[in-house]
């Protein structure tokens, strides 16, 4: 069968802070209860990331026109509490920003998370993708 699923957010609606990824009732921590209600010994791993939940769709915020990778890190790892809260077993920061991992890793283990994984995530790009693809 199949050992788990990756929830990934669609909110509906957006703001440059990405506040909708952090609060306790939405797509993502709903969708973690309702796959351990129906299926307790199916493991959830979240996506972990602001880009669904802003306008801009970046995997970063932006404050004062710049690129704020601080104020980033720091919504990441609530967003990976909140979710840890809700019961996923695993947490993937997709932004693959400087210090996510250590980030996420820190906060899950000050509370009450220690034991809850956080996995980096690899991106394979494109034209990487096209060139091994068409090479056969």
């Amino acid at each position: 069968g199949v050992p788990a699923v990756l929830l990934f957010g669609i909110p509906d609606r957006k703001d440059e802070r990405a506040m909708l990824a952090s609060e306790r009732d939405h797509i993502v921590t709903r969708a973690i209860h309702a796959v351990k209600d129906a299926a307790p010994d199916l493991a959830v791993a979240t996506d972990v990331c602001v880009c669904a939940y802003t306008p801009h769709g970046q995997c970063v915020l932006f404050h004062g026109g710049a690129a704020d990778v601080d104020g980033t890190l720091v919504r990441l790892t609530e967003i990976a509490l909140v979710h840890a809260d809700a019961g996923a077993d695993l947490v993937i920061p997709s932004g693959m920003l400087d210090g996510s991992i250590r980030a996420l890793r820190t906060a899950l283990s000050a509370g009450r998370h220690g034991d809850v994984p956080v996995a980096s995530r690899l991106s394979t790009w494109r034209p990487i993708w096209l060139s091994g693809s068409s090479a056969r």
